[in-house]
């Protein structure tokens, strides 16, 4: 049986993923958030417990709300990722598309 991760081991994991999925270096995050891009770091690696202002502050700056951060589902990741995916295809054209849905063919052998 796999044992559960506590809500605390959790949070630098999570820091780290939504940062990374806005494409936020530590420093950029800890400047928007002001606080540390090392204080950033220690949160991430379970180093640190953030305060709950500090918390606030870093989902502001990530436009993420508390209870988003706070989701640890993996489909609520897997719609970030789709999310991302769009984004990325938004301003692009049909023959563009259809080139990034023939290489995801490859990579996932369908």
């Amino acid at each position: 049986m796999a044992k559960r991760k506590t809500l605390i081991s959790r949070i630098g994991p999570r820091l780290k993923q939504l940062r990374k999925a806005r494409g936020l270096g530590q420093k950029e995050l800890g400047d928007r958030a002001a606080l540390s891009a090392g204080y950033i770091g220690y949160l991430e690696q379970g180093i640190r417990v953030p305060a709950i202002d500090a918390l606030e502050r870093m989902c502001q700056a990530m436009r993420v709300s508390l209870a988003e951060f706070f989701s640890f589902d993996e489909s609520a990741d897997e719609v970030e990722e789709l999310r991302q995916i769009t984004v990325l295809l938004r301003d692009r054209d049909a023959r563009e598309i259809l080139k990034v849905r023939c290489v995801a063919e490859i990579i996932l052998e369908k």
